[in-house]
């Protein structure tokens, strides 16, 4: 197959935009979907492009009211980057951070990771994933067998 009928197989064009209006996104939507923790599709200004079910399903909200919407009010309620996002150093630097949290109103830890693409939206903004697991159990494991020593 050459590479011009793989892309656009994709809908990726020569300037690595993608188009998630075309039926590509149905198979991202799978792929993303596969994971038990929240992962989303977001751009380098916080917009949400996709979200997965476990995003959907933690937040109680449909994809209404998640997608085309501002990341940090969507999740955290708050009108700016939230405290601690790994998006804004890997829109900087474009590579990926990861970064462990402590949500204190919700008294748990996450693992919260940002990893940059090759791919832009075709309004040429940068695409990111966006990763966030609850790791609080291990943080209380690690520190019981620390508070031994």
């Amino acid at each position: 197959m050459s590479k011009n009928k793989t892309e656009d197989t994709y809908f990726i064009g020569k300037d690595n935009k993608l188009d998630l209006n075309n039926s590509i996104r149905p198979l991202i939507q799978g792929l993303i979907d596969s994971f038990p923790h929240y992962v989303l599709l977001v751009d380098e200004d916080h917009t949400i492009l996709m979200a997965n079910k476990a995003v959907r399903q933690g937040l109680g909200l449909d994809s209404k009211k998640i997608v085309d919407n501002y990341c940090p009010m969507v999740v955290h309620g708050c009108n700016k980057p939230y405290p601690g996002c790994p998006l804004e150093d890997a829109v900087k630097k474009n590579i990926p951070i990861e970064r462990e949290l402590y949500d204190s109103e919700a008294d748990r830890w996450l693992n919260s990771a940002v990893y940059p693409t090759k791919y832009k939206t075709q309004e040429g903004k940068r695409l990111f994933i966006h990763t966030a697991h609850d790791i609080t159990e291990t943080k209380k494991a690690l520190d019981g067998v620390l508070n031994r020593f």
